[in-house]
């Protein structure tokens, strides 16, 4: 249930206060049946969607307007998790892979979304996404044994000041480095703080 008082049940949506009932069609193929796992106050559903083959289960998400989508491929054992707000969705194969599917991009590992100077991380789950993009998820550092529950937001090269938004703060950040050579600054590594770095920053923009 939603902050709007939406239960979601399969593909059916309950409105609480008016009692009226929305089914969302299946997409195209011959399906068994959705099973929803999280409902966002936007109206994102995600879950699985039940085939008849030995593969058998996809993760899905589906998006007011734009529709059904997978988020990843068939397995015995997988589902999307969680969705917020932008569609943005976690997913899993049991026992063996986690992932974020962020609304408009390619699927990615969480790992992947860790800042280089926080170590070498092996996520081994993931929970719910906020509309921050921040990730409840489990996982240890190379090397350890003992796991660690984990709040995780994504690493950006062009957030400067790491405060979540590519924004005015860090354009004058950027600016304050301009000609100099190297630095946080330098988004393309190409050894000076210039236009180029100036577009990777203005193509990122967040505010």
């Amino acid at each position: 249930v939603n902050e709007s008082r939406v239960v979601v049940a399969g593909n059916q949506l309950l409105d609480l206060d008016t009692m009226a009932i929305e089914t969302i069609p299946l997409p195209t193929g011959n399906w068994q049946g959705f099973v929803a796992l999280d409902l966002s106050n936007a109206g994102n559903i995600c879950g699985y969607i039940l085939g008849f083959s030995g593969c058998s289960t996809f993760p899905m998400r589906y998006l007011p307007g734009i529709g059904w989508q997978y988020v990843g491929g068939c397995a015995t054992t997988t589902a999307a998790t969680s969705v917020n707000d932008l569609g943005d969705a976690t997913a899993y194969v049991a026992n063996t892979s986690a992932w974020i599917s962020f609304a408009g991009e390619d699927p990615v590992s969480p790992a992947s979304i860790i800042a280089p100077s926080e170590g070498a991380w092996l996520i081994t789950g993931v929970g719910s996404v906020t509309n921050r993009r921040e990730l409840i998820a489990t996982g240890r550092l190379t090397g350890e044994a003992v796991g660690q529950l984990l709040r995780l937001r994504p690493y950006r090269a062009e957030d400067l000041n790491d405060d979540g938004a590519v924004d005015a703060q860090d354009l004058a950040a950027l600016l304050s480095e301009w000609g100099n050579f190297g630095g946080v600054a330098d988004l393309n590594g190409d050894g000076v703080v210039d236009a180029a770095d100036l577009a990777a920053m203005l193509s990122a923009w967040s505010a």
